[in-house]
């Protein structure tokens, strides 16, 4: 019931968007980068860039907001990949950054220290992610690696493992539970299937059968619920039992052609 209710709720708001989205109350500001980007994340206030330099830039958004003088001068500094940084995640004080130098690195947000490299990988880092208690990261090659975390210097590696699917199309998801990706290997029989593995051990779990009606042009991923793309629908799946729960499409005639391409979900 609460997942329906939930539904309800978010079928109200895509169906009236254009009437929500019509009030002209939102502000933008423009922030120079002092260079070309390749990735940006945005923690709670904090706003990073990594750049095509291997610079890291950290802003205070709020600061921003508020009308700060200076909009070219970043907060801090993460100085040390010797190539492009490819991805970022931020916890608890930590910045983790992979890099085309091959390298994981691990910062301290506080000092803008340079905490551990990790090189363990013969190809480009393509995806890092930190969660409460493991560091997982995915390489160009297909390595998949989750090592246990206890603070920057108890950082063990406990499962490795491979996931053939192409760095340049594959969309990926991690949570707690899941590591959750679409099916983009070469051979592949249907596009449209979605591959879920442990993000504890990277064992793959067969038994989570879940196809899109379309192909899969987005992924979220929020707790056991999944989000997936498909045309200009958004299909709301529960991971946990394999089941689509709600398909949600714009009430806009506009919208027909329009193909979903991010989703953002809290």
């Amino acid at each position: 019931m609460e997942s329906d209710a939930s539904c309800k709720r978010v079928m109200q708001i895509v169906t009236n968007y254009e009437t929500i989205y019509s009030v002209n109350n939102l502000t933008s500001i423009k922030l120079m980068a002092g260079g070309l980007f390749s990735c940006l994340h945005l923690h709670h206030n904090l706003l990073f860039a990594g750049m095509l330099d291997g610079l890291i830039k950290m802003w205070d958004v709020t600061s921003l907001a508020q009308g700060a003088s200076d909009l070219r001068r970043p907060l801090k500094l993460f100085e040390g990949h010797e190539e492009s940084v490819t991805c970022l995640d931020v916890t608890a004080g930590i910045l983790v950054t992979g890099s085309l130098d091959r390298s994981v690195r691990v910062w301290s947000l506080e000092s803008s220290s340079l905490l551990r490299v990790l090189r363990r990988e013969g190809s480009p880092i393509h995806c890092v992610k930190m969660l409460s208690d493991r560091l997982l990261w995915w390489s160009r090659s297909g390595a998949f690696n989750i090592s246990t975390w206890k603070g920057h210097t108890k950082v063990e590696a406990a499962f490795k493992f491979n996931i053939n699917e192409d760095p340049n199309t594959c969309l990926m998801c991690i949570n707690e539970h899941y590591i959750v990706t679409n099916q983009t290997e070469q051979n592949a029989f249907n596009t449209r299937d979605v591959v879920v593995y442990s993000s504890a051990t990277g064992m793959r779990l067969f038994e989570k059968d879940i196809c899109s009606s379309k192909d899969i042009t987005g992924l979220s991923l929020e707790g056991h619920l999944l989000f997936i793309g498909s045309g200009n629908t958004i299909e709301v799946w529960d991971i946990n039992i394999s089941s689509c729960l709600a398909i949600i499409q714009s009430g806009s005639q506009m919208s027909s052609n329009t193909t979903v391409k991010d989703i953002c979900v809290s």
